[in-house]
């Protein structure tokens, strides 16, 4: 018979350490996700079963799964959350994937003075993004409607955002990621953990990749301001892409 997501989380959070699973779950407790948070106090004496079995009742599973994903990072425990990832892998069918994970800035102060990677305050999770692997797509409709590529690009990227149009070009081509992840983090588009994870990269492209990754819970909004980064501090890389 074949694993449940709970079944997932559960063997995921017995691989944790007695100091590990200690501290997930204070992440846990600090965790409001669309307006929900399971209480310390149900956390406080709970074992894995128990913990699996609050997150799977009090979200869906998927959320439960995705959740799990982002505190295991937050805590540095990066292998055992991209394992589950793989094993839960919310959403992969017909290369649709579903990202949660977005920052909304509480009405709250950012506080003052030190470093600008303090968490943001008020952080929250949402269901936000649906992507879709639009290349598979278009693909698939030009052969069937027997439409040149170009004109079945042209027709299916007048709805996408102008980075994920170019998401390739900006991956490749933009060099001073650290200006732009500063830039993000100060407007709380991105996690504290986020944030280091991308910048302990050393090779752009490779910070890029990462940030993408992040803005998949982005909407346009969002991504509205992550262009509006981008021509602040890549003007003449954006006029390039603009001009294609």
């Amino acid at each position: 018979m074949d694993l449940t997501v709970k079944d997932h989380i559960i063997d995921t959070l017995d691989d944790l350490d007695d100091n590990g699973f200690k501290r997930f779950k204070d992440k846990l407790g600090e965790t409001t996700f669309q307006e929900r948070k399971i209480a310390k106090g149900k956390l406080q004496n709970a074992g894995s079963l128990e913990v699996a079995s609050l997150l799977v009742s009090t979200y869906t599973k998927t959320q439960a799964a995705e959740i799990t994903v982002a505190l295991l990072k937050s805590i540095k425990e990066t292998s055992l959350a991209e394992e589950l990832q793989k094993k839960t892998a919310a959403g992969k069918i017909m290369n649709i994937s579903i990202n949660i994970i977005r920052i909304q800035p509480s009405s709250a102060p950012p506080p003052r003075g030190g470093s600008s990677r303090r968490k943001a305050h008020g952080a929250v999770l949402k269901t936000q993004w649906l992507a879709i692997d639009w290349f598979c797509l278009v693909l698939m409709a030009s052969l069937y409607l027997c439409l040149p590529l170009s004109l079945s690009c042209s027709f299916f990227f007048a709805g996408v955002h102008f980075v994920d149009q170019h998401r390739g070009a900006l991956i490749q081509r933009v060099v001073n990621v650290a200006c732009i992840l500063d830039a993000l983090l100060g407007k709380q588009m991105l996690l504290d953990e986020q944030y280091d994870e991308i910048i302990a990269e050393k090779v752009p492209s490779v910070q890029m990749r990462k940030l993408f990754v992040a803005s998949r819970a982005w909407g346009k909004p969002e991504k509205d301001t992550f262009l509006e980064v981008l021509k602040a501090q890549q003007p003449h890389l954006i006029r390039d892409l603009q001009g294609e």
